[in-house]
């Protein structure tokens, strides 16, 4: 098996990323933390317009030729050393791989959908699997009904109306404040669907 990687082989890969970014101490750097809390600093251009390009993506995920315009202008080049910046990232798992487009929303409709196998296990388990074969926690019995509501015929305030319905005895301006934060939480967790 060979251990060499070339950047033809990570031209035909897409990449994500859900590092989430803030200003770093040192002048010039920007701090990456990804959700279970792994920090990294980089002064690098490349890195940072990476990072954050696909942060901004996330969920989804882009090919190198869609990345590539933009990473040129900031120093980051699949030549050696760029392979080695990118392996790293991916091994750092700041950056994920992906061979093939999930069929994930750009960003939240306005009649949002969320898979329909989501929205069947969520009738019947504590869990659902999302687009990208992670699992999605559903302890909270008004987010597996907001789940399974979210089949693509309903707009926001049909959605409010079905929750009031569902659950009467939850204040009306905490079932609408819940909407919007769930809709965005299930689309960065893979949910939603295209």
């Amino acid at each position: 098996m060979s251990r060499d990687f070339s950047a033809e082989q990570l031209r035909k890969l897409l990449y994500a990323s859900q590092a989430a970014s803030a200003p770093a101490e040192a002048p010039g750097a920007m701090a990456f933390t990804l959700p279970g809390g792994i920090r990294m600093e980089s002064n690098h251009a490349g890195v940072i317009a990476l990072l954050e390009t696909l942060g901004e993506h996330w969920p989804r995920a882009l090919s190198f030729e869609e990345l590539e315009p933009m990473l040129a202008g900031n120093g980051f080049k699949l030549d050696a050393e760029g392979v080695i910046l990118m392996l790293r990232l991916i091994v750092s798992r700041f950056v994920e791989l992906r061979t093939w487009r999930v069929p994930l929303a750009e960003g939240i409709s306005v009649r949002p959908r969320a898979s329909a196998s989501g929205r069947l296990e969520s009738r019947t388990r504590s869990w659902a699997a999302t687009l990208l074969h992670r699992t999605l926690r559903l302890d909270d019995p008004a987010v597996a009904s907001f789940l399974q509501l979210l089949d693509g015929t309903h707009d926001r305030k049909e959605l409010l109306e079905q929750m009031k319905a569902e659950f009467p005895s939850v204040p009306a301006d905490e079932l609408e404040a819940g909407i919007e934060s769930g809709l965005t939480t299930l689309h960065r967790a893979g949910m939603l669907e295209a």
